[in-house]
């Protein structure tokens, strides 16, 4: 037999418009009846008829999210927030796999759930739709927010500040007395690669020294065997700093492990900080300071300004950036944490 809302309230204690709302619009009950509620529909196995509502309100309470990479693990952790998110907002997530380099297709991916979904959630560093199709979506009651900067989209975007992570990674790295600090990372032609190096050489050229990047083309076998290449073609070049801040862990870890190779010694010859503060940097030896994203905050962030857009209370596109913090281990010599604010 079917579970009907009538049955989750009964078993929640509660009315059935306080169940119907609680499961609809969480916001206008308390978190604890609605804790209530969802486990009362979860024992009972409830599902909403969620056609039903989409014909009684014109919304169908699913938001899509698209992205181009289910694999690198601070991806799958936003991915995992944001169903998160908008689950304790009432919303039900559509996963929209796009594979990197296949652009061409996110057109026919969204206009295929256009009407089967509210609002639009892009999770990638490249590709998605156009400023044209997201006018379209946008006339067609879809709302359209961004966890990454993409280049010609007028949309909100709320992420990470990778300038100001990487400001004070190098700031760190001035202070325990290196001049000659080097950014490796992929060359990617992406705004998120060149804000994470903006931070970095502005910290550079304040200290009055010259910035030395040193990347790899995109598309490597992994970031380790990356890290580890990078090594090999900075020391093929002459370039020997005595400090690194790269791009994310693996690439550092693969170069930690090049360095060792060459018989030099982190953090006794070389500091390294890496980004992203992954687990393995808690694993390997030595510890590996990183940059660590705020992916819980910065999440949240996003979808209150999605849920604002989809409720009309939006006007123009902003972009909020959230301070990362620089979490100091062994591989730079120290064992203290500095915030974004020092």
């Amino acid at each position: 037999m079917r579970v009907r809302i009538g049955d989750v309230a009964r078993q929640a204690q509660v009315s059935t418009i306080t169940a119907s709302r609680a499961l609809s619009n969480p916001g206008l009950v308390t978190s604890k009846t609605r804790e209530r509620v969802l486990r009362a529909a979860q024992e009972l196995g409830y599902v909403p008829n969620r056609l039903a509502r989409g014909l009684r309100s014109g919304k169908t309470h699913t938001v899509a999210v698209l992205t181009t990479d289910t694999q690198q693990r601070l991806n799958t952790l936003k991915l995992d927030q944001l169903h998160r998110e908008l689950l304790r907002h009432g919303y039900q997530t559509l996963l929209l796999v796009q594979q990197a380099g296949e652009e061409n297709s996110s057109p026919s991916l969204i206009a295929a759930c256009r009407d089967m979904i509210d609002g639009l959630v892009l999770c990638c560093l490249e590709g998605g739709p156009s400023m044209e199709e997201v006018t379209s979506l946008n006339a067609a009651g879809v709302s359209v927010v961004s966890l990454e900067h993409l280049s010609g989209l007028e949309i909100d975007v709320v992420t990470a500040d990778r300038a100001h992570g990487s400001y004070i990674a190098t700031r760190h790295l001035l202070a325990l007395g290196h001049t000659d600090v080097a950014l490796g990372q992929i060359a990617l032609d992406s705004e998120v690669v060149e804000r994470r190096a903006s931070g970095y050489r502005r910290a550079m050229e304040e200290a009055g020294y010259t910035p030395r990047i040193a990347a790899r083309p995109a598309g490597g076998v992994s970031s380790f065997e990356d890290g580890y290449r990078l090594m090999q073609e900075a020391r093929e070049a002459g370039i020997q700093p005595s400090a690194w801040l790269f791009s994310d862990d693996e690439l550092a870890i693969g170069a930690m492990r090049a360095l060792e190779d060459q018989g030099v010694r982190v953090p006794e010859d070389v500091a390294i900080i890496g980004w992203d503060n992954s687990p393995l940097c808690e694993y390997i030896r030595p510890r590996l300071s990183s940059i660590t994203q705020p992916v819980q905050e910065t999440v949240r962030r996003l979808i209150q300004r999605l849920l604002e857009r989809m409720n009309g209370r939006a006007d123009a596109a902003t972009l909020s950036l959230v301070p990362p913090e620089l979490v100091v281990r062994e591989s730079c010599g120290t064992g203290m944490r500095l915030s974004s604010s020092q």
